[in-house]
């Protein structure tokens, strides 16, 4: 699969996963889910971007060190966890109000993040 039609995958994915995100928390929660519409929005960025520099730094190491595939691997999903909990943590040191969404949103990028990057990965490996 080629890279561009890799990313526009991921953006579809985290755009189409905004809105039903923000339905699913009107349904829940009602007008205070106005309150999530931002973190929502900035949540979808960072995973995009985290996304976006972990493709193409798995692009290189394809070309210049394959051995090397392993490790960065298991480097990038605990940074991804990592951060994740650290914008877990800021957002609750921040927002009182509201954890439990916000939680609820990041744990639903997280998955997706790292759903979509194992398919990726599995089938440049099986390409390989």
């Amino acid at each position: 699969m080629r890279t561009r039609k890799v990313i526009a995958l991921l953006a579809l994915i985290y755009c189409l996963l905004g809105p039903i995100l923000y339905g699913m928390e009107i349904l829940i929660s009602g007008s205070e889910a106005r309150m999530q519409a931002l973190p929502i929005a900035a949540l979808a960025v960072f995973y995009f971007a985290y996304s976006y520099v972990a493709i193409q730094i798995h692009k290189s190491l394809l070309v210049r060190n394959p051995k090397r595939l392993p490790v960065y691997y298991l480097t990038t999903k605990m940074i991804r966890l990592i951060l994740s909990l650290f914008i877990l943590v800021l957002y609750g040191l921040l927002h009182k109000e509201g954890i439990i969404m916000f939680a609820a949103n990041l744990l639903v990028y997280y998955i997706a993040t790292v759903v979509y990057m194992s398919f990726y990965i599995i089938s440049k490996e099986k390409a390989r």
